[in-house]
Formats: C-alpha cells, sequence, structure tokens
C-alpha cells in the first residue's frame, strides 16, 4: 500500500479492479487484471450498541444531572469507555459493567465554556475485534442571563440520520420570545449546508436539502449546527441543533456470502464455476442481483 484509501471509496465500491502491465520495446504489452476484494470489516466482529443514539442533561450550581448510560449490545469485559469533547478533562467516568455514569469532578472555567452554554461529548465503547460505538451526549449549563428580544423554547434541538431512513426530527423548533412578522430564520454552521428550514410563523421544520456525501457519515457521528432568529434592533437568538449519524448495520440483520470472490471460465461457451453460498442471513426475503461491466 502507498497510501491509505479514502473511506469514502471503501464505503463505495465492493472491489477495486485495475490493470498490470509488462512491456519491453519491440514487443506486444503484456497485462493481468488486479481484483481487490472490499471486506466489511464488520461481518465477522461483535457489533457494540449503546441503548440511545444521544443522552440529555444539565449542569446548575456545579451540579451535574444525567442518566445513567447503558451499553446494552456486545457488552464483554474487554470494553473500554472513552470520553471527548471540548471540556471532557472536567468529568470523570464510574462503571459499572455495561453501564457508565458521567460525574462532573470540578468547576468549569467560565472562560473555556462556549456561548450557548451547550456542552457536547462523544462516548465511546471499543473493545479488540469488536466494532466501535458512539453516542452523544449533550449537557447544558444554566447560566443566568439578561432577559432577551427573542429566544427560542429550547437551548438544543436533536434529530438522527440514517442513509437507509433518512432524517428523524420530531421536534419542532418554535421562537417562544419576541416573535413577528419580521422575524428572519437561518441555519448557520459548516454542516448545516445539507438542510433547510420550512417556516409557519414562530415555528419552523428542519428538513434535509440534499445527499449528506458518504465520508461525511464515515467520519462523524454527529452533525452540529445553529438555528438563528433575527430582526431589526434586537438581538439574534441561537439554539444547537445536534443530528446523531445512526450505523444502519447496527441494528440490521448482517448479510455474508461464504467468500469474497468466486472464479470462474469460459470455454467453447461453456461456464465453470462452483455455486455460490450466502452463509449469514440468509432468509426467504432476500434477492440475488448480478452487475457487470458488460
Amino acid at each position: 500500500m502507498s497510501s491509505a484509501i479514502p473511506p469514502a471509496i471503501l464505503v463505495n465500491n465492493h472491489q477495486l479492479v485495475f490493470l498490470v502491465a509488462a512491456q519491453k520495446s519491440n514487443s506486444n504489452i503484456a497485462r493481468a487484471t488486479i481484483i481487490i476484494s472490499l471486506i466489511d470489516d464488520y461481518t465477522d466482529a461483535i457489533i457494540l450498541g449503546f441503548e440511545r443514539a444521544n443522552y440529555l442533561g444539565s449542569i446548575e450550581n456545579d451540579a451535574l444531572t444525567i442518566e445513567p448510560i447503558v451499553l446494552n449490545e456486545g457488552y464483554t469485559d474487554a470494553v473500554t469507555f472513552t470520553l471527548s469533547g471540548d471540556v471532557a478533562l472536567y468529568f470523570n467516568l464510574q462503571q459499572q459493567g455495561s453501564t457508565v455514569n458521567i460525574i462532573l469532578q470540578s468547576s468549569i472555567p467560565e472562560e473555556t465554556m462556549p456561548a450557548n452554554g451547550i456542552l457536547l461529548f462523544d462516548l465511546r465503547a471499543s473493545a479488540p475485534e469488536a466494532i466501535a460505538a458512539t453516542t452523544t451526549v449533550v449537557i447544558e449549563a444554566q447560566r443566568a442571563g439578561d432577559s432577551e428580544d427573542l429566544a427560542f423554547s429550547a437551548a438544543y434541538y436533536i434529530g438522527e440520520y440514517s442513509e437507509t431512513s433518512g432524517l428523524a426530527f420530531d421536534s419542532m423548533i418554535r421562537l417562544d420570545v419576541g416573535y413577528d412578522q419580521n422575524v428572519q430564520f437561518a441555519l448557520e454552521g459548516e454542516h448545516s449546508q445539507w438542510f433547510a428550514l420550512e417556516v409557519q410563523g414562530n415555528t419552523v421544520t428542519l428538513t434535509i436539502s440534499g445527499a449528506i456525501p458518504p465520508a461525511i457519515l464515515v467520519n462523524n457521528h454527529q452533525l452540529v449546527f445553529l438555528v438563528t432568529a433575527q430582526k431589526a434592533n434586537s438581538n439574534i437568538a441561537g439554539a444547537t441543533i445536534i443530528i446523531s449519524l445512526i450505523d444502519d448495520y447496527t441494528d440490521a440483520i448482517i448479510l455474508g456470502f461464504e467468500r469474497a470472490n468466486y472464479l470462474g471460465s469460459i470455454e467453447n461457451d461453456e461456464l465453470t464455476i462452483e455455486p455460490i453460498v450466502l452463509n449469514e442471513g440468509y432468509t426467504d426475503a432476500v434477492t440475488f442481483t448480478l452487475s457487470g461491466g458488460k
């Protein structure tokens, strides 16, 4: 290997096909086809899975309130849990088997607190020869502040997205304070480019505006961006939108062939190839399709 194969290539292809050639002057060019089968690593591995895609908590007067987090799929004693995020060093994990409690170990300095008071973390469960699982932890730090002319009904809104099911976003985003016909709603942030808003009065509905690239789905556990509301001579109200990206295979039946490739030959218009066996996940609902360049 000369370099890492990009995740988007691995996701969107079952094999890589190219040629090796040999040549010299005054001779023909010899060629042979190289076929590299791309194997889904999860087919033979234990799949880890959290009970929920996200967990919500709050901090008030330096006291953290959040429910226990449960890894309900694939747990063994080899599983380790890791919390990551901009202020994760102020938190500890207390593990009891497949259940994890997040503990606030010290006060978070005001200068490190996000302006919107929303703390985002990834809690990752991993083990040797297992597919790691990640759940999103959202903690709202309650802070006293001046009254505002515009304000949303919540500091954050949470949804889910998977390639098979699409966007699941049941929350109604509502501007509770200061709405009139002059208010303009908008989305902000790099991840907002694949989403749009449908506005009806003081409420907006989040929709998908375009396909999310496979590389984004592979390399992120969540998409985070802002919804804003503003009008002349007033503050700009903002709320955080968090879209958890769900791995489609964690809740699905995994199909698997007995082998990654089968070889055959044709001679005098007669095909010789052994039977092909689907040895994992077969049901009567399975259909087979043959595709190729010719």
